[in-house]
This record gives C-alpha cells, structure tokens and sequence, in this order.
C-alpha cells in the first residue's frame, strides 16, 4: 500500500482534514536524472508532490527543469523555485525572465502581495488554505532583482562570481508589512541561505551581515513564523534559535541530488491540519543513488493556545511513520499505535472501498 494511501486513510478514519505540500532545495542543473529519481522515489512513497512544491533556491530554473519534475508529477504541477546564488550567478537574462514568469504564475489566484519595486516577481507572498507562504529573493539589492549592483564579476564582466544573500532594508520592511497584515494561522518563510549555517558557508550565509540577520530572526520570532525553509549548504540541519514560544525551526533541506560533499539526496513532505491544530514534517533521505529513501528527521509543531487535552487529541490525528522497508520493491510503511479501537472498523471498510478506486 502506498504512502499516500495510508495518509488519506488514516486522515479519513481520525475525521482529520489534512493537506499536504513537499519541499527540497539545491538539486542544480548539474545531474538532472538525480533530481527526477529523487521525486521519482517521492511519488511512490506518497503518489504526487501534495498541493505544490517548493524549491529553496539553486534549481537553475529553465523548462528543462520544469520538464524533470513534469516528468514525473505531470504538466500541471505547481512549483515554487526560490531564487538562489546560482540562479543570480549563473542564468543569463533569457532564464531570469523565465523563472520570474513562472513564479508569478505559481502564486495565481492566491497571491498576497508583491516585493518591493525591482523585486515583485522574485519576492512575494500567497496564501493556501490556512497557510500564509512568504518567498524571499536574498539577492535583490534595491534595484535589481540579479544583484547586479552587489556582485562582483570575473575578468570577462559577464558572469558573476559571489553574489551575497542580505535582508537589505527594502526586503526587510516589506517583509514586515506583510507579515503585519497576515491572519492565516501558520507561517512558512522560504529563502535560499540560512540564518544560522552548519557544515558549509559558516561565514557566508545570513550571518555575513549579522546585523540584518538578527532583525530577520526577532521579525520571524515576533510575528511566530513557524518554519523558515532555505538551502545552500548542501546539508540536512535542524536549529531551532531563542526561547520563542512557539519555537521558530530553520530547516536547511539539504540538497535533492547524491554526491556533493558526501551528502544523501533529501526532500521534505509537509502535512497540515485543516483545523489549525498542527504541522508534520518529516524528511527523506537517501544515502546513494541505489539505497531507497527512509524517514530521516521528523519536527511537529502543534499550537500553543491547545490544553492538554487538545493536544492530546491533536496529536493522533497525525500518521507518524516509524519505519519504510523498500525491500523486493515492497511499500510499506509502519506507523505509530495512534488508532484507538473504536475507529478499527472504519478504516477497514475505508480501505476496502479506497482499493477499488486507487
């Protein structure tokens, strides 16, 4: 039984709505067949990419790197490339304007606002269901959303060399405006350099300007953004920074692709309450393009103004995987005791009626 299955079922027998969106970062254009096996094995262990997926920067974003993920979702998925250094460094105008495009059509019809003048269609916000998303372009410097005016350049003038992520002033403030006026009850921000590096970049990220990253952490902690996704280590981690409550969780996704720096391909999967009780994210990994993909990190974040009953109550309507043996090309997926016995019944008949349509 697939993944997927198991979730909607589990989401059905628990009178839970759940939605679900997935998320990776840095799969470069480098090794394009790494990237579509990686969400090759993502469609097996779920059946799609959820609502959409997000990328958090480093996709190097042209239709050849539509057309992977279409490869394996179909025409109609909806994706999120973040920019990153590599998109600013390394797409020529022709592949900027493409990616800007594609963003806009992204956001449609749940667009919350644009960036700043310069940035509109690489900076901006939108909406889902009970989710506010805000996507961040780092590398914006005033004017020009490539940083043309704050990178520096090789000898030939032409291609960029280092191109340095900043919560400049303009960035900053719209960020804070928009998160001023946000009344959905969770919050992702996405941007593609950490605030707090581990592994790689442990000068070069955010932290270059301490400073304005230090803004940006109490805005995302005043404001009680949830998770703050981005990349560019190449690198799982984890950090969780200050005694908010609730916590603010940065998670650098990695990178979607084997190899580099002796890192797993990941991507991440996100589940979402419909009654704003709480988030599930979980990571997968895989070590070598031959080894399946397994459950590697699991955060929950459930709401703080919950009693303890509440929370008791919110935390069974998660499906919370334990293990995934890929064995003789075999899905299945063991889960945590969370089913109480008067629900048994139902998920049988559920599974019974789901197996003649899936």
């Amino acid at each position: 039984m697939i993944y997927k299955l198991t979730i909607l079922l589990f989401c059905l027998a628990t009178f839970a709505n759940c939605w679900r969106f997935t998320f990776d970062a840095d799969p470069r254009d480098t090794h394009p067949e790494e990237y579509e096996q990686t969400w090759q094995a993502a469609k097996k262990l779920f059946g799609d990419e959820g609502e959409f997926l997000i990328t958090a920067g480093d996709a190097e974003i042209t239709e050849d790197r539509l057309g992977d993920l279409q490869n394996v979702f179909g025409d109609d998925i909806r994706w999120f490339p973040v920019w990153g250094n590599h998109e600013v460094e390394d797409m020529n105008e022709e592949q900027l304007e493409y990616s800007r495009e594609l963003l806009k059509k992204s956001a449609g019809d749940e667009l919350v606002n644009k960036g700043p003048a310069g940035s509109e269609r690489t900076t901006f916000s939108w909406d889902h269901k009970n989710v506010h998303f805000v996507a961040l372009n780092q590398y914006f410097d005033g004017e020009s959303d490539s940083g043309d005016n704050t990178c520096t350049y090789k000898e030939d003038n032409v291609t960029k060399d280092d191109c340095p992520g900043n919560m400049i002033d303009p960035i900053y403030e719209w960020l804070k405006d928009d998160l001023e006026d946000n009344d959905k009850p969770f919050i992702f921000v996405i941007g593609h350099e950490p605030a707090f590096p581990v592994f790689r970049h442990l000068e070069d990220s955010l932290n270059r300007y301490a400073d304005n990253r230090n803004r940006f952490w109490a805005l995302l902690v005043e404001h009680k953004v949830n998770f703050y996704i981005c990349g560019h280590t190449h690198y799982y981690s984890r950090v969780v920074s200050g005694l908010s409550n609730p916590p603010v969780y940065q998670i650098d996704a990695g990178e979607s692709k084997w190899g580099d720096y002796g890192q797993p391909s990941l991507f991440g999967n996100v589940e979402i309450l419909d009654d704003d009780c709480g988030i599930h994210l979980t990571m997968w990994a895989s070590a070598t393009e031959d080894d399946p993909f397994t459950l590697s990190d699991t955060v929950e974040y459930f709401n703080s103004h919950l009693s303890e009953t509440e929370l008791d109550e919110c935390k069974k309507k998660f499906y919370v995987p334990s293990d995934h043996n890929d064995d003789d090309n075999d899905d299945t997926v063991s889960s945590s005791d969370v089913f109480n016995s008067s629900k048994i019944l139902l998920l049988a008949a559920i599974l019974l009626v789901s197996l003649l349509f899936f």
